[in-house]
């Protein structure tokens, strides 16, 4: 089963000329200009708006532009072979697919050959909210070269959580919604920095608060979930109605490897809002803790487990240490140079 991220938008006409602008600025940004071969892969299940204005920015950059469009892909997530020949030849792929595939062979092969791929999954507004900005771009690889240099890293909380994990080796990873060199991959929009723990590190307890975020699910969570981690992965869900959930969403790929952690660390930008049901603003949220399971084999984050199953879960009042130095406290930055900066 894919993941899928549909939009219950009112008609589209007109909206391109509004979204043109923001994704020729990401174009440009990540060097996208004359000549350059450009693929934009999407779904009928993406809005029209968005799939025409990075067309049109394409146009306007000088790109060579080619369109390749496609119902959504559940089982399996892969495209077609035709879709992976055609994004084959191109220098960069616009992926505006509503069901993701980011964790498949075909993707992690087009970025061993030096393709730069930029996802987008959320809607025309968030677009418009969170358009990429130069100070939190700085802040997210600034993030990055701190997990890079961890070994250890510490999560915890006023209601119980308390879990290390161990990254020796493993590279730290940002998002800024840009794809600066071949074989990058980034989300766009997105501020955040991770990487992919040890499989077998995570150990403690992880506590999911009522107005925590279940992603994938897209459910806030209303009561308390309390996580018992050992050997890498989840042994124990306990709490009422939203561990239920949970329980029932790991136990349907029936897959093992849907427990082990995937990934963990920070959002990191102060535009996003919980209300938009987004997403990317969810996975971005300014100080919030994203802990992830199941896949994470993905070329860009270069872990070791393969699984259909990803669920990224934010804690929004954690406090976070990377060996033994506090990055978080309560969802609040600590260090002065990770403080975010305001927008009006």
């Amino acid at each position: 089963m894919a993941y899928q991220y549909p939009t219950n938008e009112p008609p589209s006409f007109g909206r391109h000329i509004d979204l043109t602008p923001i994704a020729e600025r990401v174009l440009r940004l990540s060097h996208v200009g004359e000549g350059h071969r450009l693929v934009i892969y999407a779904d009928n299940e993406r809005t029209k708006a968005q799939i025409d204005a990075f067309f049109t920015a394409g146009e306007i950059v000088g790109a060579e532009t080619l369109l390749v469009m496609t119902t959504p892909r559940n089982s399996p997530r892969d495209p077609r072979q035709i879709a992976i020949d055609a994004m084959g030849h191109a220098e960069t792929i616009i992926d505006l697919s509503c069901a993701s595939w980011i964790y498949t062979t075909p993707f992690s092969e087009l970025l061993d050959r030096g393709v730069r791929i930029l996802s987008s999954m959320t809607n025309p507004d968030t677009w418009a909210k969170l358009p990429p900005d130069a100070r939190l771009s700085a802040l997210s690889k600034h993030s990055a070269g701190i997990i890079e240099a961890t070994e250890t890293m510490r999560v915890w909380s006023a209601s119980g959580s308390d879990f290390t994990v161990a990254k020796h080796g493993r590279m730290g990873t940002w998002q800024d919604g840009l794809v600066d060199e071949p074989g990058d991959w980034d989300n766009f929009p997105s501020h955040q920095a991770a990487c992919a723990p040890l499989e077998d590190s995570a150990s403690g307890t992880m506590v999911i608060n009522p107005g925590d975020l279940l992603v994938q699910i897209k459910h806030v969570v209303s009561s308390e979930i309390r996580l018992t981690l050992a050997g890498g992965r989840i042994v124990a869900v306990d709490g009422s109605a939203d561990a239920a959930l949970l329980r029932n969403w790991l136990a349907r790929w029936n897959d093992p490897n849907a427990y082990i952690m995937s990934h963990i660390g920070w959002g990191l930008e102060p535009r996003a809002e919980i209300g938009s049901m987004q997403m990317m603003e969810w996975e971005s949220y300014g100080g919030g803790v994203m802990v992830a399971f199941g896949s994470n084999d993905g070329r860009f984050l270069g872990g070791k487990t393969h699984s259909r199953a990803h669920l990224d879960v934010v804690l929004l009042s954690a406090s976070y240490s990377c060996d033994g130095t506090d990055i978080l406290h309560e969802g609040r930055f600590v260090p002065a140079e990770l403080q975010l900066p305001s927008f009006s």
